[in-house]
């Protein structure tokens, strides 16, 4: 936040064949690999990714609000700021856990 807000017709989001479309790439979203993305790190001479930082989550937030949008129209709204830590972390903790803005 702030980001794209996009308006979407009930028309169009009811569609059978738009929200297979949009499960569809939800579903493979969800378990794509980002190690193009990831930080990378070198052990024992071979570079690796790094599993403690999170991908950035913009690399599905902007394309999902592209893909509506294809489907819908921007509109300008009111900004909305939240102030809010971005990352749980536990005591030595390996992987920390990262709040989405969805």
């Amino acid at each position: 936040f702030p980001g794209t807000t996009v308006s979407l017709s009930c028309k169009d989001f009811q569609n059978p064949n738009f929200q297979g479309c949009l499960a569809s790439f939800l579903e493979k979203a969800s378990v794509e690999s980002l190690g193009k993305f990831a930080a990378k790190t070198r052990k024992a001479g071979i570079e690796i990714s790094e599993d403690r930082n999170t991908a950035n989550p913009a690399l599905i937030t902007q394309f999902l609000m592209t893909l509506l949008e294809m489907n819908g129209k921007r509109v300008n709204l009111p900004v909305l700021r939240k102030h809010v830590k971005d990352d749980a972390c536990w005591d030595k903790s390996r992987l920390p856990w990262r709040r989405s803005p969805l």
